[in-house]
């Protein structure tokens, strides 16, 4: 199975996997640049997996199924983009390439499904490379321990994110843990490489993800609760990079 990661819309990512000219796609906010990625591979469209109802998420779903004629995966929150099936924890789905597995992360939205396939992970607006969606429709505590399940995943899994916000995360974190060697290291990397990496795995994220490292004692010195939990620690975070 190869992954196609495309930009979509301002910042979105849309993430396309080929396997012998058939392909799924997870999140398609845009059909354009998912019908030139079909093209250029070849590659007849099976499958959409939606990770959460937002927009910029759904938005290419109808033209994308009306010129293809796909099937439709993702949570019941979704049910407004005309789903084939609503999937939610431990289901799996069949798809070309092999299976995936539907983990159940909410907090950005009540019913955000994540999909988990050997190897990789499609995070959708639940975990970004160095950060993490805002706590939209549930208390930053849940949102917390969807980012536990992820972080927790093997750590040479592959992230796939639903945007790109890298930059702008590392500067938040440096703004907090000025010198941090990990973080103000991927930070010069993704200048030098000009502003994109080519992706990310979970132990990268836990290495370098302010929002992953709550519970280090540098990080709740940096917002002011040394010794909270680390729960408290990640909801003063949040609300830090909700004003940022």
């Amino acid at each position: 199975m190869r992954l196609v990661r495309l930009r979509a819309l301002a910042d979105n990512w849309i993430h396309l996997a080929v396997a012998d000219g058939r392909a799924w796609v997870v999140d398609p906010g845009d059909d354009a640049p998912v019908m030139a990625a079909l093209a250029a591979a070849g590659a007849r469209l099976e499958a959409i997996l939606l990770t959460h109802r937002h927009a910029d998420h759904t938005g290419g779903v109808a033209p994308l199924r009306r010129a293809t004629g796909c099937r439709v995966f993702g949570p019941a929150e979704c049910a407004a983009s005309g789903l084939d099936r609503i999937v939610g924890e431990g289901d799996v789905i069949d798809l070309p390439g092999g299976q995936v597995r539907v983990l159940s992360v909410p907090g950005h939205t009540a019913g955000h499904v994540a999909y988990l396939a050997p190897g990789a992970v499609w995070t959708g607006d639940t975990l970004f490379v160095g950060g993490c969606g805002r706590a939209l429709e549930c208390g930053a505590e849940v949102l917390w321990r969807s980012l536990l399940r992820l972080a927790n995943l093997p750590p040479d899994t592959r992230v796939c994110d639903g945007h790109d916000y890298l930059e702008d995360n590392l500067e938040f974190a440096l703004s907090l843990l000025p010198g941090d060697p990990a973080i103000s290291g991927r930070l010069a990397a993704l200048r030098a490489a000009g502003g994109t990496e080519a992706g990310t795995t979970v132990a990268a994220e836990r290495a370098t993800s302010i929002f992953l490292r709550a519970g280090a004692p540098a990080v709740a010195a940096a917002v002011g609760l040394v010794g909270a939990p680390a729960a408290a620690v990640f909801a003063e975070l949040r609300r830090r990079k909700d004003a940022w």
